[in-house]
């Protein structure tokens, strides 16, 4: 793996990665991330083993392709296999949910993240157990509490996943941007920061309330990143089965606020994701269209909708 490679493992590892950023280091903590070495990374792009899920998809006489990623990983996960190579050279353009290498976007999705006047706030004693939780994380409060509700708890679940092994930097995003910019094929984003935060934010009080209440108690029980480890190795493990029961195993639909969040997460963002991937496929085919594996199933899920927009989808694996 070339050095343009390497340094994309860290610049476009994605936002959350920056505020890792522990008060103090002791006993119980989880080290910073660290560069992998350049053997490390060598030997991690000599796997031959395809991951996640791939798609072809046709329509109108052109081809291309449909891939479910997962953004947390391992080193050993990270480069792609034969199969998923492939595409990825035949592609002509790399879509992503977005493109956190586009400084633009990164300064914009930062500043949303925010914490404004008017904002949603949980109770003083929900905040003070999230603050714990950081605390526990070895994560200074500092830069988290200038930040929305969401965005504290996924920091946190992001730091907690850190103890399975899971990085954000190894995550299927930082890869395929990687090989865009190597390649210097143009990268597109399928949703704007506008969406994106929209679909992340709790749409009422009750619903935060929920929302945290059931976050806290899953990070505090240590739920939260289990359920994590479960769906990233079933992805890196290609097991749909596993993704497809995601809702009878996850825990993560047992109240309306959580169903409701579930709904906007996923279902609701596919509708704009699926237009975006037909008109660029209209123009720009073929197309490596990556989003995460959680919006490939179901009768709501991309390779359904693409079929309802006329496309031929074939699994690749």
């Amino acid at each position: 793996m070339n050095s343009t490679l390497r340094q994309w493992t860290v610049t476009a590892c994605g936002l959350l990665l920056t505020l890792l950023a522990p008060a103090a280091w002791g006993k119980g903590c989880i080290a910073p991330f660290v560069l992998p070495t350049e053997a490390a990374l060598s030997s991690a792009a000599n796997q031959t083993q395809d991951r996640g899920f791939l798609w072809k998809i046709s329509k109108g006489g052109k081809h291309s392709y449909l891939y479910g990623t997962m953004h947390l990983g391992r080193l050993e996960w990270w480069s792609p296999g034969p199969r998923m190579l492939a595409a990825i050279h035949d592609s002509r353009v790399i879509a992503l949910e977005m493109d956190l290498s586009n400084s633009a976007t990164a300064a914009k999705l930062m500043q949303g993240m925010r914490l404004k006047e008017g904002d949603l706030r949980p109770a003083p004693e929900l905040t003070a157990r999230l603050r714990l939780q950081a605390q526990a994380e070895c994560l200074d409060w500092e830069p988290l509490k200038g930040l929305k509700t969401e965005f504290q708890l996924s920091t946190v679940l992001v730091a907690a996943a850190r103890r399975q092994q899971l990085e954000s930097a190894f995550g299927v995003e930082t890869m395929l941007t990687a090989f865009a910019h190597h390649q210097e094929k143009p990268v597109h984003a399928l949703e704007t920061v506008e969406e994106q935060l929209s679909a992340l934010r709790a749409s009422s009080q009750s619903e935060l309330t929920d929302i945290v209440k059931s976050s806290l108690d899953d990070l505090e029980s240590g739920a939260g990143t289990r359920v994590l480890l479960k769906l990233a190795t079933a992805w890196a493990a290609s097991d749909a089965a596993t993704l497809q029961s995601y809702e009878k195993w996850c825990e993560c639909v047992e109240t309306p606020a959580e169903r409701a969040m579930l709904k906007r997460v996923l279902d609701d963002r596919n509708q704009a994701i699926a237009a975006r991937l037909d008109e660029l496929h209209g123009k720009s085919a073929p197309v490596f269209g990556a989003v995460g594996a959680l919006h490939m199933f179901g009768s709501e899920g991309l390779p359904a909708l693409l079929k309802a927009r006329g496309y031929t989808v074939e699994t690749v694996y």
